[in-house]
């Protein structure tokens, strides 16, 4: 496990992801940001195509293009960086599928420096600042 890699995991309602239906989780994309001394990582989710102003801040989601992606991304999708997943890595059910060059891996991180939200001990626990 890398930073900048992403994976595919499973993600619940304990995770703050909406699972329809009778599915226990949903498979999602996420993007590691930063690993604390644990080996547990920080990421963020890459969210659908489009965004749901009324579920997402729309200043806190990063584009990202599915021909710089094409292991990973079916289309243009969205970063959700208003929201931060500490996960243990035995969580990770696969291979990496892909790696965020580091233009994108900097603009992600620098839209999550500015949420009010997140604590500067978080960031410093995962290297990100």
């Amino acid at each position: 496990m890398r930073i900048g890699n992403i994976y595919k995991i499973p993600m619940n309602e304990k995770d703050g992801i909406t699972v329809k239906g009778n599915y226990k989780f949903r498979n999602k994309l996420i993007i590691v940001l930063g690993i604390d001394s644990k080996n547990n990582f920080l990421g963020v989710v890459i969210a659908n195509s489009h965004i749901n102003l009324l579920h997402h801040e729309f200043d806190f989601q990063y584009e990202i293009k599915q021909e710089k992606y094409k292991e990973s991304l079916e289309k243009d999708s969205y970063v959700d960086c208003s929201m931060l997943y500490s996960v243990n890595q035995d969580r990770i059910e696969s291979e990496e599928l892909d790696t965020i060059d580091m233009d994108d891996y900097e603009a992600i991180v620098n839209k999550i420096r500015k949420r009010p939200d997140i604590s500067k001990r978080t960031l410093k626990k995962f290297n990100l600042l």
